[in-house]
């Protein structure tokens, strides 16, 4: 009988689980020659967050990419952003872009080829429910870095403060 009951319980729970739906959510992937990304990113994405809107923002691809996108709209949630005749092109460009066509309050992006790991969007989007505006994800450590991505990323971090602080200078 106990074991019944703890079966329909974890039933019930895997159920519920399972029903968990992200439809708030668009992960915006920018795209450019990722033919062979946007398969496994989509599976994986739409396994882990259901409901969740993709939207690639490809930037003129010319390696199947789009081709491989208009495939995965048939069966998962998927959406193209062709930026192919647009004046601007660019990562930048791209990610603005698919945030501006994203149809839902919270928004992820994340790069194709999966070097942000499809897990942590989960801590991301979490964030984004308790009400931060903006959120970003960063390495814990440089040290797995070769040196020279390491003098340009410190560079990058010094810059950014330097701007910052005087920019909340008073000019007055």
């Amino acid at each position: 009988m106990l074991r019944s009951l703890l079966y329909i319980f974890a039933k019930l729970f895997r159920d519920f689980l399972d029903s968990a739906k992200f439809n708030d959510l668009t992960f915006v992937i920018p795209t450019l020659n990722e033919a062979g990304n946007v398969v496994e990113i989509t599976k994986k994405l739409s396994g882990m967050y259901k409901g969740a809107s993709i939207l690639f923002a490809d930037d003129g691809s010319n390696d199947g990419t789009i081709k491989e996108i208009k495939m995965l709209e048939k069966s998962y949630n998927v959406i193209l952003l062709d930026r192919s005749e647009k004046k601007v092109h660019g990562l930048t460009a791209s990610v603005i872009d698919g945030m501006l066509h994203a149809s839902t309050p919270y928004a992820i992006v994340m790069d194709a080829d999966m070097q942000h790991p499809v897990e942590k969007a989960a801590e991301l989007y979490k964030k984004l429910k308790q009400g931060f505006d903006i959120v970003v994800a960063s390495r814990a450590s440089l040290g797995s870095m070769p040196v020279f991505r390491r003098i340009v990323s410190k560079s990058t971090i010094l810059f950014a403060i330097l701007v910052f602080k005087i920019r909340r200078k008073r000019t007055v």
